[in-house]
C-alpha cells in the first residue's frame, strides 16, 4: 500500500484548482442554460474585444518600433478586422466556440482520469465511479468537437448541460478520490 500522507498532500495541492475550475463550469453552464442567447453573444463579444485590443496593441507596437515587429501591421489589421466582424455578428463563431469548449472538456476529462488513476494507485476501492464520470466528461467534449453545432437552442442547451456536468462531476471525483 502506498503512503497515505503522500496522496493527502497531492490532493490538498490539487483541491483548490479543481474546485475553482468546477465552480466556474457550473456558473457558466447555469448562465448558458438560463440565458442562452445573451451568454453566447457575451462570450463572443468578449472574444471580439480581446482580439480588437490585441490588434490595436500590435499596430501601435509596429508604429513605435518597426524594426522588431515586421508582422505587427499585418497581424494587427487582421485581428482588428476579425474582432470587428465578431463584434458585429457574434454568431459567426459559434461553431468554433463548440470546438474550444469541447477541447476544454476533453482536457478536464483527461485530468479527471489522471486523478482517478492516481487514486487507484493508492488502492482507492471505489475508483470505478469517478472513472465513469471522467469518461462521460471526455465523451461530452469529443461530441462537441465532432459535431460542430449550428447556432441553435439544442447546441446551447447541450453546451450548458456539458459544463454543468463537468463541474459537478469534478466535485464528486474530488470527494471520492
Amino acid at each position: 500500500m502506498k503512503d497515505p500522507k503522500k496522496i493527502y498532500v497531492m490532493m490538498k495541492e490539487k483541491k483548490a484548482d479543481i474546485t475553482v475550475s468546477a465552480i466556474l463550469c457550473i456558473a457558466i453552464g447555469s448562465a448558458v442554460i438560463l440565458f442562452p442567447k445573451l451568454t453566447i453573444v457575451m462570450l463572443c463579444r468578449t472574444l471580439a474585444l480581446i482580439l480588437l485590443i490585441t490588434g490595436i496593441v500590435n499596430l501601435l507596437t509596429y508604429f513605435v518600433d518597426r524594426k522588431s515587429r515586421h508582422l505587427g501591421l499585418a497581424s494587427g489589421a487582421v485581428l482588428i478586422l476579425l474582432g470587428t466582424v465578431i463584434m458585429v455578428k457574434p454568431t459567426v463563431i459559434i461553431p468554433l466556440l463548440s470546438i474550444v469548449i469541447g477541447a476544454v472538456l476533453v482536457l478536464h476529462g483527461l485530468k479527471d482520469m489522471q486523478l482517478v488513476m492516481e487514486g487507484k494507485e493508492y488502492e482507492e476501492k471505489r475508483w470505478w465511479l469517478p472513472s465513469l464520470l471522467a469518461t462521460i466528461t471526455l465523451m461530452f467534449g469529443l461530441y462537441l468537437i465532432w459535431y460542430q453545432f449550428q447556432a441553435s437552442a439544442v447546441f446551447v442547451w447541450f453546451l450548458g448541460s456539458a459544463l454543468l456536468y463537468d463541474g459537478f462531476s469534478d466535485l464528486i471525483i474530488l470527494q471520492k478520490v
